[in-house]
């Protein structure tokens, strides 16, 4: 709720079989279990790309690289394309 009145928007992209979501369900989209492997939550916002490590050493890493982040980004859109909506419903 925050972000959206703050006008920020975003997109999730999760497993399938994601049955919790926390915010909207609308701001997700489900790709097979196969397509994520063992991997970190990216963040990209603004030039910014963002990882944070879940292990016992918890750990966040931004770099600030325009490039970098327009490649995260295409890399983002073209999964998001290829996603599903959440609840079996195709949303593209």
């Amino acid at each position: 709720m925050r972000l959206a009145k703050a006008g920020i928007s975003q997109r999730i992209l999760a497993n399938e079989g994601t049955r919790e979501f926390l915010t909207g369900e609308a701001c997700y989209r489900l790709l097979p279990r196969e397509r994520f492997g063992k991997t970190v939550p990216v963040y990209i916002y603004g030039n910014k790309v963002a990882s944070y490590t879940g292990t016992l050493r918890r750990r966040t890493i931004i770099i600030e690289d325009k490039a970098l982040a327009d490649l995260q980004r295409s890399i983002f859109r073209s999964l998001w394309s290829d996603a599903r909506g959440p609840l079996s419903v195709d949303v593209r």
